[in-house]
Formats: structure tokens, sequence, C-alpha cells
């Protein structure tokens, strides 16, 4: 959870559905007022190999960008957002 002090808070949270897998990113608006339109975007990423202590190279990584038109209103949480995933 990364808060900020534009009175708002990113969260990622691991799920897990019937078929699908993985982290979802969430934003929750801690003002007063709806915050408009946003965007995610992700750049780079690299993943972790817990048996070779050590990240994976990240060249394969494509960049990723969403917009969601809907505000978010306010003391609310946005729409999540999958952004890693694995389907089983």
């Amino acid at each position: 959870m990364i808060s900020s002090p534009d009175d708002f808070t990113v969260r990622i949270v691991r799920e897990e559905k019937t078929a699908i897998k993985g982290l979802i990113l969430n934003i929750v608006n801690e003002r007063l007022a709806a915050i408009g339109k946003t965007r995610l975007i992700i750049r780079s990423a690299r993943s972790f190999d817990s048996r070779k202590n050590g990240y994976r190279d990240g060249r394969t990584f494509k960049p990723f960008d969403t917009t969601e038109q809907q505000p978010i209103e306010a003391s609310c949480n946005g729409k999540g957002v999958w952004f890693v995933h694995k389907r089983s």
C-alpha cells in the first residue's frame, strides 16, 4: 500500500479467482471530492526467483497502459485492475 499526500492510496492485492491468479492494483480515494479520469502506466517489471535469490531479466516485458474514464467517488475505491496475472 502506497499513501500519497494528495489523499489517495494505491493498494496492490494478491487475488485468486477460479481460472486466474495474480495482482490487482486499486486506487482508494480518501478525498472529500471525486477523482476524475485515472491512468495507470507500468513501463517496466521484473519477477523474483526465490530459488536463485535474484530477479529475472525483464527485457521481454511489454509496457502496460490503461485508462479508467469513470470517476472514483469521494471516500471510495476505484475499479481494480489486474496488472500481473496468470491463467490456469
